[in-house]
């Protein structure tokens, strides 16, 4: 879901609504699993755009979800 190429942006919007619907141990392991990505992504201290986009992607949905 963090990928562009998979999720195009236009069809982000709709699954961060499906998203929000997420309870107990689905929003828990999608949680944790963003964050284990954010803190990965930051440790590579890599600039690249692509990877730039997903960060986004992971803090929109950690920011739903959280």
């Amino acid at each position: 879901m963090y990928d562009e190429d998979k999720v195009p942006g236009k069809y982000f919007s709709i699954l961060l609504r499906y998203l929000e619907g997420l309870q107990g141990s689905a929003r828990t392991v999608t949680v944790q699993k963003a964050e284990a990505l954010v803190k990965e992504y930051d440790a590579s201290g890599t600039e690249d755009p692509g990877l730039l986009e997903k960060r986004e992607r992971i803090r929109n949905v950690l920011q739903l979800l959280s």
